[in-house]
């Protein structure tokens, strides 16, 4: 407002179809991020049950029940598997109306190689396929908030 009494007015108006248009952005991005947590979750899973499966060098060590040998894998390097058990093992699952994906198991000796213990040193397979699968799991959130955007468009 000037000194000489000159007054400014502006009107704002399409606020309620601005609101319609925030809820169907809302409700499209949901379904988006819920197929996105899909996904990724998926993603992460079989990187895990590859890690677990693709057995590097080691140290040969004996085994009973059955008698076997087997191989140890390096410190630092995910577990080798020589029943099959930890690979059957790892499942996912999804909470929150399907907004949380989890990857893990229910084997304790599975998140003793993971972090390691006094007597053994870590063998991360769970925050390998993690690291692993990241970069992916970014693009298939952002590809599923571009499809959210385009949507809104039509």
């Amino acid at each position: 407002m000037s000194k000489g009494g000159l007054k400014i007015l502006g009107t704002i108006s399409g606020i309620k179809g601005l609101e319609k248009k925030l809820e169907k952005f809302e409700k499209e991005t949901l379904s988006r991020q819920v197929e996105a947590m899909q996904e990724a979750t998926i993603l992460v899973h079989s990187t895990a049950v590859r890690l677990l499966q693709d057995n590097s060098s080691g140290t040969p060590v004996r085994r009973y029940n059955p008698k076997r040998i087997a191989i140890a894998s390096k410190p630092g390097s995910a577990p080798n598997t020589d029943t099959g058990r930890a690979v059957q093992s790892i499942k996912m699952d999804f909470q929150k109306s399907g907004l949380i994906g989890r990857v893990g198991t229910n084997l304790k000796y599975l998140a003793a190689l993971e972090f390691g213990t006094k007597n053994i040193k870590p063998r991360p397979w769970l925050s390998t396929a993690i690291a692993l699968a990241a970069k992916e799991v970014n693009l298939i959130f952002a590809k599923a908030l571009t499809r959210a955007a385009k949507d809104m468009k039509k």
